[in-house]
């Protein structure tokens, strides 16, 4: 009889433990698996506040240039070229990488000297700016770090044949972008604009007789200007809920004026672009 009570008492016990180690698993399986969807959540929360896009695609449009150091011709061609950029955007904040280059063969009108005239021209830019809140948190002002490099070569005038120009500086700049839709799919819609605050400028040649000299100096807006506006619309494609395409117009113009105005260069593009937007966070 109390051999038959301690079997009993020992089958108990095995028993009772087996199922205390059986609610302990899950109840450390439960908590894992707690922790894991605590993250994946965080991770889906931080996606759906922040849209991140690599922008790329073709460019072409058209550019009038002068530089008088050249030629006191006023010279006008189309060009081609490509972008490329990556842009974050999310519920307060806007920031923006783009970069662009472009290539154009220019001719003045009624002059013989019109053939060999080469343009060259890319630009970068690195944006931040934040969202206001005004109309209906539509505008966000800001600043960025731009530059470019334009080149300008020309076979059939000599020793006045090459000429870089290299501004690099920081520029206000403000944004306006409203959410629509169009035959029934969601667009972005927006503007934005620049000017230079300061500027520093790397020129070469200084003098038309000395082609291996160059000079460096800084530029405040009486100096040198530098102007961009952009307009554009960025519909989802309709196969995609995430990727987008766009189409894009910009005005880049710059100015610069040296030796007290004597010498002058003027360069204003008109800039079509169509992008694809990929997003991958």
């Amino acid at each position: 009889m109390i051999k038959r009570i301690w079997i009993g008492v020992l089958l108990f016990g095995v028993t009772f433990q087996l199922s205390a180690q059986e609610k302990s698993d899950k109840s450390d399986t439960s908590f894992v698996k707690r922790i894991v969807l605590k993250h994946k959540a965080k991770r889906i929360a931080k996606a759906e506040r922040f849209d991140n896009y690599a922008v790329f695609g073709p460019t072409t449009g058209s550019v009038t240039t002068q530089d008088t150091r050249m030629s006191p011709n006023i010279y006008s061609g189309s060009f081609f070229g490509g972008k490329i950029g990556l842009i974050e955007t999310s519920e307060k904040w806007f920031s923006y990488f783009n970069g662009e280059f472009s290539t154009a063969s220019l001719s003045a009108k009624n002059h013989d000297l019109t053939s060999g005239y080469s343009f060259n021209y890319a630009v970068w830019e690195y944006g931040v700016l934040r969202k206001t809140g005004l109309l209906k948190n539509q505008i966000a002002i800001g600043a960025k770090l731009d530059g470019f490099v334009a080149l300008r070569l020309h076979s059939g005038i000599g020793n006045s044949s090459f000429n870089i120009d290299v501004p690099f500086g920081i520029s206000p700049m403000v944004r306006w972008q409203h959410n629509s839709n169009i035959l029934k799919r969601p667009v972005w819609l927006y503007g934005q604009f620049s000017f230079n605050a300061f500027s520093g400028i790397y020129r070469a040649p200084t003098f038309n007789i000395n082609l291996n000299d160059g000079a460096f100096a800084t530029a405040y807006p009486t100096r040198f200007n530098h102007l961009r506006i952009d307009l554009g619309m960025v519909p989802r494609f309709k196969w995609s809920n995430e990727n987008r395409m766009g189409i894009h117009y910009s005005l880049d113009m710059y100015q610069l004026h040296e030796d007290e105005g004597y010498y002058q260069i003027t360069n204003v593009q008109h800039l079509f672009s169509f992008t694809y937007w990929l997003k991958f966070r």
